[in-house]
């Protein structure tokens, strides 16, 4: 039974991988994600332009008067971001931002599941999961290092719950 369900489901996977562009055609998308790849190749242009540092925090996005203008004129309308929380990122702060963001992300992530495998309290699955969730929301959207918003709150909360009850439940060990 359970093979059969496996083959019913590769078969639909199939079908809907085939027909992807009439798919999304009836919903009024396309493959380029409503444009957002554009987006995405434009702002990996100018991330080539300052790769290491990027163009300071918040200091991409400042309408005209700034290099988002070049931006603009290049994808032919205004943007508020890339629709991409890791290219704004590299945007921002460059290579070396987006190195200690996905370092951070990481170590909590692994502490999250060494508390898991510990017995701790299933508790610990909210954060593991908004980890996860937060990762594949920051593709198409962005929400990392942005003022006001609440993902990027919820997100330093996580990573500093998960570290204080790490360092708490292995204090032993260090």
């Amino acid at each position: 039974l359970l093979m059969f369900l496996l083959i019913i489901l590769f078969i639909i996977f199939l079908s809907i991988l085939w027909n992807i562009q009439d798919i999304l055609g009836y919903v009024d998308r396309d493959l380029t994600l409503t444009g957002r790849t554009d987006l995405w190749i434009t702002g990996l242009y100018f991330i080539l332009k300052r790769p290491l540092i990027g163009y300071g925090y918040n200091g991409f996005w400042i309408g005209w008067d700034g290099p988002s203008a070049s931006f603009y004129q290049l994808v032919g309308h205004e943007v508020i971001h890339a629709h991409n929380g890791f290219i704004n990122i590299v945007l921002d702060i460059g290579l070396i931002g987006i190195f200690f963001f996905f370092s951070s992300y990481f170590f909590a992530i692994l502490r999250g599941f060494k508390l898991l495998n510990k017995g701790k309290n299933m508790i610990i699955l909210w954060p593991i999961i908004f980890f996860i969730a937060f990762l594949l929301l920051n593709i198409p959207e962005s929400s990392v290092l942005r003022q006001n918003n609440i993902l990027w709150t919820f997100y330093v909360t996580n990573v500093f719950s998960i570290t204080k009850l790490f360092y708490q439940n292995y204090r032993n060990e260090f």
